[in-house]
């Protein structure tokens, strides 16, 4: 074991390179899965650090040309030059993505008392049973339900087949803490029980603690009922199977639907397809 003060910068990773990231997406996943240029969600009482890690070397590469690389429209540039990025084309390899979490509390406390862990023993990597093969695996959601709750959403490549997955995280030093418990299914034999495609859709929405029987962890999400209409359903607590449905009808609930929960009120605001903006009990 090791024994030194913890710096005020702490490496938590130590095998990135050129094709191997730590926290951020690769090209694909920043565009069509995550919408975004990062892939770290603090936990809310910021002691944890969930991630994702990205293996892109068995991805192509893609070369194309830059006609202009100024932002001014006007500018002649008459020789362009050309970029070249690893870029996943279909029937072709995906990155290979894992998701884990660094408990940066136990990190501290262990420094606190003169003993210093490896950032690796306090990081734990997500899994779960019937988890599907990395290279037809897609992580489309990661969100913290609780300081100790994580939910994550997988699908397979065609997005057609998926689960999601409930994490309880509050012991890191257990393996056991790594295995997750699926919640739901879906796709084709689960929530949307057609052929048509699981939306990455970003649609989570915890729910504090004085809305859920006994503290539980439980959320929002936009599912689809059984006449196959997107619309908000209550997990409560986040380990049910079977939601309680907010909104119904012959109408939809946006991807963006769930903008605000008035704690007071018991109300959830959201956007539908029907109207601006409407309101529904939560209790």
């Amino acid at each position: 074991m090791l024994h030194r003060q913890l710096t005020p910068h702490t490496r938590v990773t130590n095998s990135g390179n050129a094709t191997l990231f730590h926290g951020v997406p690769d090209w694909v996943y920043e565009e069509e899965v995550l919408s975004s240029n990062f892939a770290l969600w603090w936990s809310p009482d910021s002691s944890k650090i969930a991630f994702l890690v990205s293996d892109e070397t068995l991805v192509n590469e893609y070369t194309f040309p830059i006609y202009n690389p100024t932002y001014d429209a006007d500018t002649v540039v008459p020789y362009p030059s050309e970029q070249t990025m690893r870029y996943p084309k279909p029937g072709y390899p995906n990155p290979l993505v894992s998701a884990h979490v660094f408990d940066v509390d136990r990190l501290l406390s262990e420094s606190a008392l003169g003993t210093y862990f490896d950032p690796a023993e306090t990081t734990l990597e997500l899994d779960w049973s019937g988890r599907l093969p990395t290279n037809d695996s897609i992580l489309m959601d990661v969100v913290w339900l609780a300081n100790d709750s994580l939910l994550l959403k997988e699908v397979n490549r065609n997005a057609d087949v998926g689960r999601v997955v409930l994490f309880d995280v509050s012991d890191t030093s257990l393996l056991a803490a790594g295995m997750g418990h699926v919640v739901r299914t879906l796709g084709r034999d689960g929530e949307e029980a057609d052929e048509g495609w699981i939306e990455a859709q970003h649609s989570v929405y915890p729910l504090p603690e004085r809305l859920s029987p006994a503290g539980l962890p439980s959320y929002l999400d936009i599912v689809p009922d059984k006449d196959g209409y997107n619309h908000i359903a209550l997990f409560n607590p986040a380990s049910t199977t079977k939601p309680r449905f907010l909104t119904t009808g012959p109408w939809e609930v946006t991807s963006d639907g769930v903008q605000a929960v008035d704690l007071e009120k018991g109300l959830v605001y959201e956007i539908s397809f029907q109207l601006c903006c409407l309101f529904f009990f939560l209790l």
